[in-house]
């Protein structure tokens, strides 16, 4: 029988995560090969031990499935040397010309140090990425940082998690270079570096000039400790009312005082989406009780109407809801910034919980927002740094 492609390929979609089965299917038919390489090569790794082995499989003339791979990612596996570049000079200067990425990973590597001629050659071969995802990547300071991130001219969205060696190189980020203008999406993931503040420096190569403003919209930031939450107040301000989308995750020893001090949204005019991450274990939770109220204290400094309002909660207790002043979230939500939300969004990370019952202590502790039929609550299982995938 002629079955239609078009329903091969939603039921081969299925099975996007399971490499044998797509490997298996790839045996079928050239249809069926065709569309399990596009998840089976989707994402390519080259770790330190296994770059030798696929970097000649890469180059050859019959590795026709390089043109499925669209992440690249590059990781070291052994711990971390903080001035060590030698596996990026040795897999770099090797790599093909690989048409289909648009997605570069790289991940527990040292880019301080690297030579001109391979930091040259892996951005021209990745020039057209929408993508850059640096996971505990060590530069000299952010204005290195900044530079790797300019030299993409296509990049849309960049996930920064990078270790500074110096970050007081206060006379080289006062002239940060221009941001790639499609570089909407910016996630600072639970930063590190040798400083009390990971978040230093961050504003002053996201700021733009002002004849072309950041194009920053969406910002994910998280774990915000106090110490960092200057830095923060400094960024929303550089951002500014170009800012449409903000997801904030702060840390168990932020406190309501530290964010009525510091996080100011007054000039985040256009704010539309808004995300607060709010942890419930027992072993975070017992220190004091204002800690598990600190991002309420955010709610209150919007200054824009929000339309889309996402709440995030990692339980591992149904009784740790009552930590939470319900009270107040109900107040907030019945002023002027929230009058026109669309969408009440509860994510809930649970382990050991029943969801139905957390759905029914969620709404029953909900007043206005339940009677305007707005409010939407997922569980899932496993947790997640940020709600944007």
């Amino acid at each position: 029988m002629d079955f239609p492609a078009e329903l091969q390929d939603q039921i081969i979609d299925c099975l996007h995560d399971e490499k044998h089965t797509l490997g298996t299917c790839g045996l079928v038919s050239k249809i069926w090969l065709r569309s399990s390489r596009h998840h089976l090569f989707a994402l390519v790794t080259l770790r330190d031990q296994t770059w030798e082995a696929l970097i000649p499989l890469l180059n050859s003339p019959l590795a026709t499935f390089t043109h499925s791979i669209r992440s690249l990612a590059i990781s070291q596996t052994v711990e971390l040397d903080m001035t060590s570049t030698a596996l990026l000079d040795h897999i770099i200067p090797r790599l093909p010309r690989l048409p289909a990425v648009r997605c570069l990973r790289l991940s527990n590597l040292a880019w301080e140090g690297l030579t001109a001629v391979t930091a040259d050659y892996l951005t021209a071969l990745f020039a057209t990425i929408t993508e850059l995802d640096l996971q505990m990547v060590v530069f000299r300071d952010p204005h290195q940082l900044a530079v790797l991130v300019s030299r993409f001219p296509c990049l849309e969205k960049t996930s920064l998690r990078p270790i500074f060696l110096d970050d007081s190189a206060e006379a080289q980020v006062s002239h940060p270079p221009e941001i790639p203008r499609g570089l909407t999406h910016v996630r600072l993931n639970f930063i590190s570096n040798s400083t009390d503040d990971p978040l230093k420096e961050t504003h002053l190569w996201l700021e733009g000039t002002s004849s072309s403003p950041s194009p920053v919209r969406t910002l994910e930031v998280g774990l915000v400790a106090a110490q960092s939450l200057p830095s923060l107040g400094k960024l929303l301000h550089v951002l500014g009312p170009q800012l449409h989308d903000l997801d904030i995750k702060l840390s168990y020893h932020v406190t309501a005082d530290d964010v009525k001090s510091h996080v100011d949204l007054s000039e985040s005019t256009n704010l539309k989406k808004l995300t607060i991450h709010i942890s419930l274990r027992r072993f975070g939770v017992g220190a004091g009780p204002q800690r598990p109220h600190a991002p309420w204290e955010i709610l209150v400094a919007v200054h824009s109407h929000i339309s889309i309002l996402t709440i995030v909660l990692t339980l591992d207790a149904i009784e740790l809801i009552d930590i939470l002043d319900w009270a107040r979230l109900n107040a907030v939500l019945e002023k002027p910034h929230f009058v026109a939300l669309q969408r009440l969004h509860f994510i809930v990370h649970c382990y050991s919980v029943v969801t139905t019952a957390v759905d029914a202590a969620i709404r029953g502790r909900l007043r206005e927002a339940e009677t305007r039929g707005i409010v939407d609550i997922s569980f899932l299982q496993t947790s997640r740094g940020f709600t944007h995938g």
